[in-house]
């Protein structure tokens, strides 16, 4: 407590010495002007941005037309020529992985009841792709063999 007053004192010298400002000696400096091209942020409004749950390129948006499948006929096949032929590739990848209950069901918890159907979707929908896949190599193959002797 007894040093106090002394760090008060220094801390006052250490204001008073600090260097004033440049002025600028009655010059007027001219504001800079912004490119035409630049929007200055007090005139900026982002643009609204659409209901993410009506997106369809949203995954929710995706996932609820997915599960709009699930009870009709032959809903299964359906379902997975819904995920082969909509989905982005970015979730088909997911999908693809070891993990993908787990990446689906953090981002969409409304998906949990329905694990199961979506499990055997899953399977079919990747049957889908490896079927996709390999009727894409035999025609490429095709093509770079030469012509068979009759």
């Amino acid at each position: 407590m007894k040093m106090l007053p002394q760090v008060l004192e220094l801390v006052k010298a250490g204001v008073i010495s600090q260097p004033q400002p440049m002025q600028t000696h009655g010059a007027i400096i001219p504001p800079v002007a912004l490119p035409p091209d630049i929007i200055p942020v007090s005139q900026f409004q982002p643009e609204p941005q659409a209901d993410s749950e009506d997106d369809p390129q949203n995954l929710r948006g995706l996932l609820q037309q997915l599960l709009a499948h699930r009870g009709q006929e032959n809903d299964i096949p359906a379902a997975a020529m819904f995920i082969y032929n909509e989905m982005p590739d970015n979730i088909v990848e997911i999908m693809f992985s070891q993990v993908w209950w787990l990446a689906l069901s953090a981002a969409a918890p409304e998906v949990k009841p329905h694990k199961d159907w979506l499990k055997n979707v899953r399977m079919v929908a990747i049957e889908l792709f490896n079927q996709a896949e390999q009727d894409e190599g035999e025609e490429s193959g095709n093509i770079d063999e030469p012509p068979k002797a009759a």
